[in-house]
């Protein structure tokens, strides 16, 4: 009889517990509340901003403390790279969950592939109401068309322009409405309370309803891409013209004009920090704060004068155009990782999080869902950034390029056969090139083999641009732009 009263006491007091914990702790979802619920997704995506631009950085004087705010109680990762940095191809890829190399879009304004896999079609096939709201620019075929409902990759509500960056005079479509309308005021004001009504009226029913479903909600901004001058002048004032520098490697002294066009960037990202103070003040005045997958991040950065390159230049592999920021929001885990995150990355975990299954076609793409949990803090793995036809460059040293990325070295090869390694923890700015150092070169071999094992994995030949403009058809789109993308900003 004492034999079996021991093992109903090791039943209840160890087996059971560890049951719950291994349950409670490897769930593969985040911010599920007692009742189980689905969580809600919101993404918020800024338009060439980049990474070393905000507050919480402390490397340039702009002020975004409602963002840092967010960065405090998110998992940042440092290490996060836009694919192709330059909006179509980024947001392509996002989309899809596909490399360029894959989708074909690798340039601006070119149309995906109505048939290719999308996010927005995977949350709404599993249920979720589905929202976008701003910023499109993956549709082709003239950047004020309107949109028709095969073209909006499963997202239902939907107020959205194909791209402008008149901010105090932009256009959208409002769902099937074919008739094209104009924010009223400056449109990322009116796009964040277009979003925080949405989000009030989800709230609102799923309050008075028992089968409640979860939403999607992706809001796409245009802001701080450039034109930087027509920021709004009171957010300027908050930049006097005096107290502005640039960073190191910027070789150049900037003129007058420069510092103005950095005032109105910084300008740009101050409005950009109010909107998203404005949506979080949203959730947590509805109760969706602790149910709600936060996303933040932007699809490519700026050069700014750095490296020799003229502002309003991206689509480069330094550091100013490649790195974006990824705060991801889950109410699970905070801090800060040096795990490399690619764009098809982050399409795989952000639909794990959720607790649902990507498409077949985006298998490309790592899952670091239990990063964004706390789950792991491993530091390891790459992130590869591609360069297919670039149309701007630094150095004198045109061409497509491939870069790879691990937590403290970013290693890249051109076609011309020029090459960079950077130290990224020792030199932040990319000042010192250490390819073809001999101290570095067991270094540079691994990360050139590293290089070579990730193109082979996702199946990039590393070719000239002109095979995979015939590749994917796309001369003729081309030639509309004078023979080839390379100033198609």
């Amino acid at each position: 009889m004492a034999r079996i009263y021991c093992i109903i006491f090791i039943i209840i007091f160890y087996i059971f517990p560890l049951q719950k914990l291994q349950s409670a702790d490897f769930s593969g979802t985040a911010g599920v509340s007692k009742e189980n619920k689905r969580p809600n997704v919101l993404v918020i995506l800024a338009d060439q901003l980049r990474a070393n631009s905000l507050g919480y950085v402390k490397l340039e004087s702009v002020k975004t403390p409602n963002i840092d705010s967010l960065e405090k109680i998110s998992v940042n990762f440092t290490n996060a790279v836009s694919v192709n940095p330059v909006c179509t191809p980024y947001r392509a890829s996002f989309m899809t969950g596909q490399y360029p190399s894959d989708n074909g879009v690798y340039f601006n304004d070119v149309r995906l592939p109505y048939d290719a896999p999308s996010i927005g079609a995977v949350f709404r096939s599993a249920g979720y109401d589905t929202a976008y709201i701003g910023k499109w620019h993956i549709n082709g075929g003239g950047r004020k068309n309107y949109i028709p409902k095969e073209g909006r990759r499963g997202f239902e509500y939907f107020k959205v322009l194909e791209c402008t960056h008149d901010y105090s005079n932009s256009n959208y479509y409002d769902n099937d409405d074919t008739t094209i309308k104009t924010w009223e005021g400056f449109d990322a004001f009116a796009q964040t309370d277009d979003a925080i009504r949405y989000m009030d009226k989800k709230a609102a029913k799923n309050n008075n309803t028992k089968n409640a479903k979860p939403f999607f909600l992706m809001v796409s901004y245009g802001i701080p891409h450039f034109p930087h001058l027509t920021a709004l002048e009171s957010y300027k004032e908050k930049y006097p013209i005096e107290n502005l520098k640039f960073p190191p490697n910027v070789n150049a002294k900037p003129n007058l004009d420069d510092l103005k066009e950095l005032q109105g960037y910084y300008a740009h990202i101050s409005v950009l920090d109010d909107c998203v103070g404005k949506i979080m003040d949203a959730l947590r005045r509805n109760g969706l704060i602790e149910n709600t997958i936060i996303v933040f991040t932007s699809d490519h950065g700026e050069m700014m004068l750095s490296h020799a390159c003229p502002i309003k230049w991206k689509h480069t592999f330094w550091n100013e155009s490649s790195t974006v920021p990824l705060l991801i929001y889950t109410g699970k885990a905070s801090g800060k990782t040096r795990k490399p995150v690619n764009t098809p990355d982050l399409t795989s975990t952000i639909i794990t999080l959720a607790g649902l299954k990507p498409a077949p076609l985006m298998h490309k793409g790592r899952d670091f869902s239990r990063s964004a949990l706390g789950l792991d803090t491993s530091e390891d793995g790459c992130a590869l950034v591609q360069g297919l036809a670039p149309f701007d460059y630094a150095l004198k040293n045109p061409g497509p390029y491939r870069q790879i990325r691990t937590k403290d070295f970013s290693y890249t090869e051109l076609l011309n056969g020029n090459k960079f390694l950077f130290d990224r923890n020792n030199d932040i700015y990319e000042m010192n090139n250490l390819a073809g150092n001999p101290k570095y070169a067991q270094i540079e071999k691994n990360l050139s083999e590293l290089l070579k094992s990730e193109l082979k994995r996702i199946g990039d030949e590393f070719m000239p641009a002109e095979y995979y403009h015939k590749k994917f058809n796309h001369f003729d789109k081309i030639n509309e732009h004078g023979t080839m993308p390379y100033r198609n900003f």
